[in-house]
């Protein structure tokens, strides 16, 4: 208490009562408010996840798309192939089975 009556005597202020105590209420208040907001939807473990998922998902479809293209090839090879060893005589008759009549 002396020490309250010396500093109101040396600089001529005084702090009223409970200042300190509502500023700290008001600052704790507010750190409380922002605990308190949960993270939104798109938090930073929700966009890595969609992320990973996403990246997933197009390789797989890459993966597909070039399986697809890959047997294409390859059987036009084959076709190609097969073709070589028709005789003339039966390569109009084979060539209509596998390219006119067929739904390649």
């Amino acid at each position: 208490m002396n020490q309250k009556r010396l500093h109101k005597e040396q600089l001529g202020y005084e702090v009223p009562e409970g200042y300190f105590e509502s500023s700290k209420k008001e600052m704790l208040n507010f750190l409380n408010e922002e605990e308190s907001k949960a993270p939104g939807f798109f938090g930073s473990k929700a966009i890595l996840t969609i992320t990973v998922l996403g990246i997933m998902a197009f390789a797989f479809l890459l993966v597909q798309k070039q399986q697809v293209a890959n047997y294409e090839i390859n059987r036009f090879e084959e076709l190609t192939i097969e073709s070589l060893e028709i005789s003339d005589e039966a390569f109009d008759d084979w060539f209509d089975e596998k390219f006119v009549f067929s739904e390649f």
